[in-house]
């Protein structure tokens, strides 16, 4: 009988059968033909590509069967997996769950027909809102660490407004591009929600910060001022830090502190948008909220370009990236396979 040949080395038929011919015909080769199966390696013609290789050492080659009864599977999908056996690993993808999932238990009845599997989470669910409260948690732990090193002087909300007949809880901006060199601010002395502030220990040098609804940012240092007015507080600020622009009727918080060897530059405005920021600067951050990104980035002058400094965080590229390992290791054990048959 003629020898069974490939010129590839690839997987069989992905249920590790090749058929050939119909139910219950009888397939027969002629002594001197040359039959070549595509798809399909024998064990003899593995050994023999094999034996080429130098320091190989083939007792490390593992069977199909070892295999599957050696390592866990993953599974990825909604509905509960079958012919699992206990380790195997399972991402449930409902709404409602979206865990990753470990076998801890299979049932079987008498017969040993499976008569139910018993799963336990192995990790935490990945959840963008979790990693956004998180990350609130560690803000509000570091403002509280600054003030900790601050003297605070005054420190409220105010609406802002485009006039400088600035009335109670308002403050006006005498030009609305937070990234100018200088702004003169006229600040009520009662702001928004009707508290007191005098100003009365702010002086030449004094650190002024505003906030615009959470975004927009504005850091600087009293150059000149006027307290003479019982409504209103005036100082006009050299801007060391700037991003964004005022607009009418938006909240705006407003510290003023002092602060001893505090290095300006250290900070680090985070632009959030789907397209980056015009005209960055070395270090300037990045949070690329296109839905297919959702990735942090720092600028690269050298080699002006924007780097990726943490991952993404949507649900659905976590599920990708888990996809992606999952084909690596499935191509691993496919040529375990070949080479064990």
């Amino acid at each position: 009988m003629s020898t069974l040949k490939v010129t590839q080395l690839i997987p069989r038929h992905k249920r590790g059968t090749q058929f050939i011919g119909e139910d219950g015909s009888t397939v027969h080769f002629h002594p001197h033909s040359r039959v070549i199966l595509h798809e399909y390696a024998t064990k003899e013609w593995i050994l023999e590509q094999l034996s080429d290789l130098s320091g190989e050492d083939l007792s490390e080659l593992v069977t199909k069967k070892y295999a599957h009864a050696t390592f866990g599977e993953i599974f990825i999908g909604k509905l509960q997996p079958v012919g699992v056996k206990v380790t195997d690993l399972w991402f449930d993808t409902t709404e409602e769950e979206k865990h990753l999932k470990m076998c801890s238990q299979i049932d079987r009845d008498e017969d040993e027909n499976v008569i139910a599997q018993h799963w336990i989470n192995v990790a935490p669910r990945p959840s963008v809102d979790d990693d956004v409260q998180q990350l609130k948690e560690d803000v509000v732990a570091l403002e509280g660490e600054i003030e900790a090193l601050i003297t605070l002087d005054e420190k409220g909300s105010w609406e802002s407004t485009l006039t400088d007949n600035v009335e109670s809880g308002q403050v006006y901006f005498s030009t609305p591009d937070l990234t100018s060199k200088e702004i003169t601010v006229k600040i009520s002395k009662t702001d928004s929600e009707s508290n007191a502030h005098m100003f009365s220990t702010v002086t030449f040098g004094t650190w002024i910060e505003f906030i615009e609804d959470d975004a927009d940012y504005c850091l600087g240092q009293v150059a000149l001022l006027d307290n003479e007015d019982d409504d209103f507080f005036e100082a006009t600020i050299n801007v060391s830090v700037g991003k964004g622009t005022i607009v009418k009727e938006s909240n705006v918080k407003i510290r003023a502190f002092e602060a001893n060897e505090f290095d300006p530059d250290s900070i680090r405005i985070v632009d959030i948008d789907d397209k980056p920021p015009v005209e960055p600067k070395e270090g300037a951050l990045w949070f690329d909220n296109n839905s297919s990104d959702m990735t942090l980035r720092v600028f690269h002058e050298a080699s002006d370009a924007w780097l990726a400094v943490a991952p993404a965080t949507t649900i659905e590229s976590r599920v990708t990236d888990m996809q992606s390992q999952i084909n690596d290791l499935t191509n691993k054990i496919e040529m375990l396979e070949v080479k064990a048959q």
